[in-house]
This record gives C-alpha cells, structure tokens and sequence, in this order.
C-alpha cells in the first residue's frame, strides 16, 4: 500500500496528493566536479544521448544487465537503446555521485534518470556498476526500481499502445 501512495503521489492530479503525498523526500546534492575521466563522459552522454553516443561509452562486446530484460551483448543494446529512445525521446540524466575502485576500472555510479510518460515528467534513481577496460565499458549492470514507471504506464491508457510496442521490440532482443 504505501508504495502505491508514493507512485501516485508522484505524478497525479492535486487532489490525488493531498490524499496521498510523497512518503520521503530526498534531498540530492549535484556534483560540482567529475574527476574521474569516464564518469565525465558517462555523465556528458546522459545529459543528451544519442544512439551515436553509445558507441564512445562502450567496448564491441560488452555485456548488459538491467531490470526487466535479459543480459544484452553490445550490438542488442544498440537495438534497445534505440527502442528507448523511441518511447521516451526526452530522456536525459544526471550524475549524483560515483565511487571507483583503487585501479579506476570498477565504478559505482548514482545518477537520475528523467522522461516523460505521456505528460507525467518521471524520474528514476539507479546506480550503475561498470568494469572498464581501456576506458570503455565491457560489462554494465544497472539497478533501479520501475514500479513507479510500471504504475504510470498503468493510469495512462493514451500511452500503452508505445509502451506495448517498447515491450514487445525488447523482448525480441
């Protein structure tokens, strides 16, 4: 139950949320300096990504795991980004803070994902852990919760037919 007063109250008409407001409220701190040279283009390439972008992050055969979606190579994570990009051509993010391993190669980043779901503005907090090897990517996994998303999607019949296409182009990966 309370979940579902947290996503409602997130992204619903004002009468809504004086029913159900935002159970906590987080206070994030932006980063003023990114040391660490990947980072900064990991937090570059989420400020405006492009599908071009991709290709600068990330090793020919890296490996993929996020929620939702089965472990994806380098070239079905073309394809998905590409599906992502589609259903939600907004979306942008920000860097919150990372930490790295005494090599440099192992990164936990934190960073917000933002988009639109129909007219609702979203935003979703993850962490991502990176091995590096030359700088680039060779294996990414990505941790965050979609129940808020899922419940959006849910209470806007005007979006799930791009979003029933979103699911079904993934799923074929």
């Amino acid at each position: 139950m309370l979940n579902v007063a947290f996503w409602l109250s997130s992204c619903t008409s004002s009468a809504i949320r004086k029913i159900a407001p935002p159970l906590i409220v987080f206070k994030e701190q932006t980063m003023e300096k990114i040391d660490h040279p990947f980072v900064q283009k990991f937090s570059d390439f989420w400020a405006a990504p492009t599908l071009e972008g991709v290709s600068t992050l990330v090793h020919d055969e890296a490996i993929f795991i996020q929620p939702l979606s089965k472990p994806l190579l380098t070239s079905e994570y073309h394809k998905y980004f590409k599906s992502v990009m589609k259903v939600s051509p907004d979306i942008h993010g920000e860097v919150i803070r990372y930490s790295e391993s005494e090599n440099s190669n192992g990164l936990f980043i934190h960073w917000i994902m933002k988009f639109s779901i129909g007219s609702c503005q979203k935003e979703v907090s993850a962490v991502d852990i990176i091995n590096l090897s030359g700088g680039k990517v060779t294996n990414r996994t990505v941790h965050m919760d979609l129940l808020p998303v899922l419940g959006s999607i849910l209470i806007r019949p005007t979006v799930w037919f791009k979003w029933a296409k979103f699911i079904l182009e993934t799923s074929r990966l």
